[in-house]
């Protein structure tokens, strides 16, 4: 009755439940020791606290926590003071101070304080094999005084909070197939163990991984089954259903960009709005894009810029700002004020760079070759786009990938372009060709806006070296595209100067 009462959010219901519980063993008296029956009531201020906690009361939880530690102390029960602390940490203002996953509701005990400190005191800028190590070394110490009666349980719960924490650190560096790996583990573990413990937000986080990994990949098949799966195991009114709900309209909002649909992403970014309206405003901004609004753009992202809740210096809040600065540079670009852009640039690539975001700091990288391109130094950004090629073939999505190549094919054919023709010639013949795996990446992710910037790309090089009856097909499939989209968009990432 009290998991039920606290599924739908029921306040008087759960707290009667708990009342009449502890009522009862405490009218049944110490029949099995007094030991047994004095951590009754240890653990029913404990649970007093979890239910204040999750309704909003946070000093009647630490009232109720604070209790349950002293008594928890007088007995050295550890179990008890291990789930106290736990808590008490989340309870406390300054528990995510560098936080890597966001907090949907309260998070299960199996978040454990040991680990949570562990990220609060090691800052981003700290390289990524110590904060891993300092991740083991707080397991170990987390797990090494438990009693044996329950070290099944909470061995397990502290073994998948610290793999999800690792799975969200492998993310934050760019190592997205790494993430999805870990994620796979954390499901494995909760799924064939007899006893899982506190694992529910855990799991539902890996899932939401897995389903994020196989968007990127393009295969929506795999990753709406996923999802239907975390839909189906926290249905709502769980708490945890905002976490699926969440990556849900995030992926709606991402495939309707892809379509130029611009219906559809005003609709899930409404959607996502009570969700994360940190998220919901930045896909706004590519909305306006699609829309040509771009000054609209620039209002949206630089209040996203302004938002209170990327001062603070923790993994998540400097993962959104360097998203946000690439929108950012995104619409200087498509506005050709690329001064502006390379301001930004620099900023985006020094925040990234210090504060480990290989991801973010490759695709600064990217908008960088763009700029030099734009601006005759076809060498220069020929030479960056090369260097961080390999990293978006290993760890980029399909839409990341197919850019790179473009912007790869583009730089390399404008800095042959005072050359012989028989060169020219020969260096177009290998761009269609890498132009074809860009292709493929853009039809695999069914990202139509960038598939109809390649295919006219493709069709100019077909032109210039003679090759009308291929010219004249990618020209046909270009027209099929724009049959396909929503809208006739003119929004480009990139332009086509040779």
């Amino acid at each position: 009755m009290y998991m039920n009462y606290m599924r739908v959010k029921e306040y008087a219901g759960a707290k009667d439940c708990l009342h009449r519980y502890f009522d009862k063993m405490a009218e049944a008296g110490p029949q099995s020791g007094s030991e047994d029956y004095n951590m009754c009531f240890r653990y029913a201020s404990l649970n007093m606290a979890s239910l204040y906690a999750r309704f909003g009361h946070r000093e009647m939880a630490l009232h109720s926590v604070r209790e349950a530690v002293r008594s928890a102390q007088e007995v050295n029960d550890k179990a008890c003071l291990h789930h106290a602390l736990v808590w008490l940490e989340h309870l406390a203002e300054s528990s995510n101070a560098h936080g890597v996953t966001s907090s949907h509701g309260l998070p299960d005990p199996s978040l454990n304080c040991t680990v949570v400190n562990t990220l609060k005191y090691t800052p981003p800028t700290e390289l990524p094999y110590k904060v891993f190590s300092e991740l083991a070394k707080a397991l170990s110490h987390r797990t090494k005084y438990l009693p044996s009666s329950l070290q099944g349980s909470l061995r397990l719960a502290s073994n998948v909070s610290q793999m999800t924490l690792c799975s969200s650190l492998w993310a934050y560096y760019g190592r997205r197939h790494m993430s999805s790996l870990v994620s796979s583990n954390v499901i494995n573990a909760t799924s064939s163990h007899t006893s899982k413990g506190h694992c529910a937000e855990p799991e539902c986080l890996a899932l939401c991984v897995l389903s994020n990994h196989y968007f990127d990949q393009g295969d929506y098949q795999s990753s709406e089954s996923i999802l239907g799966i975390a839909r189906q195991s926290f249905a709502r009114p769980y708490p945890l259903s905002e976490v699926w709900n969440k990556v849900e309209q995030c992926q709606l909002a991402d495939r309707a960009f892809y379509h130029a649909d611009t219906q559809a992403m005003s609709l899930a970014c409404e959607n996502l709005l009570s969700l994360d309206p940190l998220e919901a405003n930045l896909r706004r901004v590519r909305l306006y894009c699609i829309q040509n609004h771009h000054q609209r753009a620039l209002d949206a992202v630089k209040q996203i810029l302004s938002a209170d809740e990327l001062k603070a210096q923790s993994y998540a809040s400097l993962e959104l700002l360097a998203r946000s600065m690439i929108e950012l540079i995104n619409i200087y670009c498509e506005l050709e004020d690329y001064s502006s852009a390379t301001k930004y640039v620099v900023d985006c690539i020094q925040i990234t760079s210090s504060n480990h975001l290989s991801y973010q700091h490759a695709l600064c990288q990217l908008y960088a070759a763009h700029i030099q391109l734009m601006s005759n130094n076809a060498e220069e950004g020929f030479n960056i786009i090369r260097e961080y090629l390999p990293f978006f073939l290993i760890n980029g999505s399909c839409l990341d990938k197919g850019r790179a190549q473009l912007l790869y094919t583009k730089c390399r054919i404008a800095r042959v372009k005072s050359q012989t023709e028989d060169v020219m010639q020969e260096v177009i013949t290998e761009g269609l060709k890498l132009l074809e795996k860009a292709r493929s990446n853009f039809e695999h992710c069914e990202a139509f806006i960038y598939l109809k910037d390649v295919l006219t790309y493709m069709a100019l090089l077909c032109n210039m070296v003679g090759k009308r009856e291929l010219r004249n097909q990618y020209a046909y499939q270009h027209k099929q595209i724009e049959l396909k989209l929503s809208v006739n968009s003119s929004h480009t990432q990139f332009s086509y100067t040779i």
